[in-house]
């Protein structure tokens, strides 16, 4: 568990380093937006980042529960390609690690989500 967790951190900290977005506009609120989520799932949030060459979205669970097949649509963009999971095995969660993009039609994209967990993606233009 706590190789896990620092393998987790590691991750979070390239990951910062590597995609602009996460701090480029810290405190300019046109940087950051919430994205809609079903009225149904009141622990599931998803946001977007904007750099200045790229945008990345977060998903998170902070519920209990497995979210499937959770509908998200964000207009402009066709391809999430998945950066980090905190449920993948590498971090001691059961997901193997995804390595291909989610495909969105008309930016939506059909994701799913373990129990108390996060995810983020690179958004890729259509």
């Amino acid at each position: 568990m706590h190789q896990g967790f620092f393998r987790f951190r590691r991750r979070l900290h390239q990951l910062y380093l590597d995609h602009e977005a996460l701090w480029f506009g810290e405190y300019d609120p046109s940087r950051f937006s919430w994205v809609a989520c079903p009225e149904t799932l009141p622990c599931v949030c998803a946001m977007l980042r904007r750099g200045k060459s790229e945008v990345l979205l977060g998903i998170f669970n902070f519920g209990p529960e497995d979210v499937e097949n959770l509908l998200l649509t964000v207009p402009g963009y066709r391809t999430a390609e998945p950066l980090l999971d905190s449920s993948w095995a590498d971090f001691g969660g059961e997901k193997v690690r995804q390595r291909s993009a989610a495909a969105g039609e008309n930016g939506a994209f059909h994701l799913s989500l373990s129990p108390y967990s996060g995810q983020l993606y690179r958004l890729i233009n259509i």
